[in-house]
């Protein structure tokens, strides 16, 4: 497997020579059949090689994600090209590398999933899309997305539907406008919310927040951070 990656000898027998020879030959070829570029093979086989000196993966009992973390963060140096690279985008590709690794070999102990604040409204809602309004999977999951992302910014363990108001849905759709959204993505998600909210109305879940999402009216507030310069063009 290695032969096909590399070249030179003593990196040849880097890969050969590290611990988990096997599974990391396995874990490779898996990576291959799922049509992973042969640059990306030859970075996976490279944190695998520095993962697997880095942790003790003999040891008996699943290993958890903070493990695997702490592993990372106290992995063994070495030099590739002559230097080393410490930015969190390495880091998080370590992490997320060496998780999948783990996971492929059944390793890994699974984080218990959270569930997401107000799942159960989120669900229903989801239901009465596809068996009252017909509406398709991919419109559903699209909505469900938009939904479940403002919902989780207003959160806390205090808050219901019915204490959320329409300065909350105001100030969410000026952040996005802020953002990068562009008016017609923000009309969009303004009516998402809008029909969500009024469907949680009729549920009796919330009270007097769909009224006040005014596609028109409300939508170009998210673009108070314009420029005079921007305004005038």
């Amino acid at each position: 497997m290695f032969e096909t990656l590399f070249t030179q000898p003593h990196v040849l027998a880097a890969h050969n020579l590290a611990p988990c020879l096997e599974s990391r030959k396995r874990f490779l070829l898996h990576c291959q059949e799922q049509g992973y570029s042969p640059m990306s093979i030859r970075k996976i086989a490279w944190i695998l090689l520095v993962f697997s000196k880095s942790m003790d993966l003999c040891r008996p009992g699943p290993i958890t994600h903070e493990e695997i973390a702490f592993a990372v963060d106290h992995r063994v140096r070495l030099t590739r090209s002559g230097r080393t690279n410490d930015s969190q985008s390495s880091r998080r590709l370590f992490i997320h590398t060496a998780t999948a690794w783990l996971r492929f070999l059944g390793l890994l102990k699974e984080h218990q999933p959270k569930q997401k604040p107000f799942t159960r409204y989120i669900d229903h809602y989801a239901d009465f899309m596809h068996d009252q309004r017909g509406l398709s999977p991919v419109t559903i999951t699209n909505c469900r997305g938009e939904i479940v992302n403002f919902l989780s910014t207003v959160w806390h363990p205090d808050t219901t539907l019915d204490t959320i108001t329409i300065h909350d849905i105001d100030a969410y759709l000026a952040y996005q406008g802020k953002h990068g959204w562009a008016r017609t993505s923000l009309h969009a998600l303004a009516s998402t919310l809008r029909n969500f909210f009024r469907y949680a109305e009729g549920q009796g879940w919330a009270t007097n927040v769909s009224v006040g999402i005014d596609l028109v009216r409300r939508v170009p507030s998210a673009w108070r951070s314009l420029t005079a310069d921007h305004a005038r063009r």
